[in-house]
């Protein structure tokens, strides 16, 4: 029975060999099914994130049209306050009743085009104007730098 078991020995020996062939070959399969799997994961949560950003994109641009609404009907408000309290003859009717077409003017174009509009509008005089613009953005940069650096130098106590 001592032989048996010898000869049985390479045997089984042999055999185990063969199952862990078989199971390295099945594990390798099964890194390509998780790589897989972790792939069509990664595309499903891309694309979930990518209509969540197209969701609240939308939410913004549909919140800021409203909001343009609000602040028109608002300038057109205060433009027909302007003409009730204003004076009925004089100068100061007449820079009122100025100020009150502009503000109503304004309130009209403002709920007409929204704030998307009022954006393509300004980026095509920038274009029409490039020059113009950039000088006034300088000036606009060096006065609010200098008003911001002179109220620092006065706040401060030496």
């Amino acid at each position: 029975m001592a032989e048996t078991t010898k000869n049985k020995g390479p045997q089984n020996q042999n055999q185990g060999n063969a199952d862990r062939g078989q199971q390295d070959k099945q594990g390798g399969q099964g890194g390509q099914g998780a790589m897989a799997g972790v792939t069509h994961f990664a595309k499903d949560a891309a694309g979930s994130i990518s209509q969540a950003a197209g969701n609240v994109a939308s939410t913004v641009a549909n919140q800021a049209e409203n909001a343009a609404s609000s602040v028109a009907g608002g300038m057109q408000t205060i433009a027909g306050t302007l003409r009730e309290k204003a004076p009925s003859t004089g100068v100061l009717h007449s820079a009122a009743e100025s100020v009150a077409g502009t503000l109503e003017s304004s309130g009209r174009y403002l709920e007409q085009e929204g704030f998307s509009g009022m954006a393509d509008d300004m980026v095509a005089i920038v274009r029409r104007n490039p020059i113009p613009c950039l000088l006034t953005c300088v000036g606009v940069g060096f006065v609010l730098g200098w008003v911001l650096t002179s109220r620092s130098h006065t706040s401060r106590s030496y």
